[in-house]
């Protein structure tokens, strides 16, 4: 990916999360139910790999750098809430 090759304002990097988020969210559900111990053996326990682990929102701010998984959040409910004043003819 490109993104680290330019620096990006703010906006973009609250709309590149929320696209991520959507994506990532799936995975990290997907991860989590992976690892329940239901209808299995637990004499060998596997446990994910480093990178998979954490929230979503986390690895989603580590990736359009952003400080925290809290900001990715407090961003996308930004973004969400501009999209509506725009619907409505506001700006």
């Amino acid at each position: 990916m490109n993104n680290h090759q330019r620096n990006k304002t703010n906006e973009q990097k609250a709309k590149e999360a929320k696209a991520l988020k959507e994506v990532e969210t799936p995975l990290a559900n997907k991860r989590k139910l992976k690892n329940l111990k239901q209808n299995k053996d637990t004499d060998v326990a596997v446990s994910p790999l480093r990178d998979t682990q954490g929230k979503s929102r986390d690895k989603v701010a580590k990736d359009v750098d952003l400080r925290s998984g809290r900001e990715v959040d407090r961003a996308i409910n930004a973004i969400n809430k501009i999209d509506i004043l725009k619907d409505d003819g506001r700006r």
